[in-house]
C-alpha cells in the first residue's frame, strides 16, 4: 500500500513540475510575442492612442471653425448683394485710346 501511496507522490511530482515548467514556457512565449509585435508596430511607424485623439480633437475644430466661415461668407455675400440691388448701377467711363 505504501508503495501505491509512493508511486501517486512521485507522480503528482512530476505532473506538478511539469505543469510548473508549462507555465514558466507559457510566460516566455507570452513575452516573446508580444516583443516581436511591438518591434513590428514601431517599424509601421503607427502613431499612439494618445497622438490620435490629439489629431482628431485637431480636426475637429477645424471642421467647426470650417462651417463658421462658411456661414460668415454666405452673409457676407448675402449683404453684398443686398447692398448691390439697393445702389444704381453705375456706367464706367469710357478709357480713351490715343491714336496713333
Amino acid at each position: 500500500m505504501t508503495k501505491k501511496n509512493q508511486f501517486f507522490d512521485d507522480v503528482a511530482k512530476v505532473a506538478g513540475g511539469a505543469l510548473s515548467a508549462i507555465g514558466g514556457l507559457k510566460e516566455e512565449t507570452e513575452n516573446l510575442v508580444k516583443q516581436r509585435v511591438e518591434k513590428f508596430i514601431n517599424r509601421q511607424n503607427l502613431v499612439t492612442r494618445e497622438e490620435f485623439d490629439v489629431i482628431k480633437e485637431m480636426l475637429s475644430n477645424i471642421q467647426r471653425e470650417q462651417i463658421l466661415i462658411k456661414k460668415k461668407i454666405k452673409e457676407l455675400e448675402s449683404d453684398n448683394k443686398n447692398s448691390n440691388e439697393s445702389v444704381p448701377k453705375q456706367k464706367k467711363p469710357r478709357s480713351r485710346q490715343k491714336k496713333t
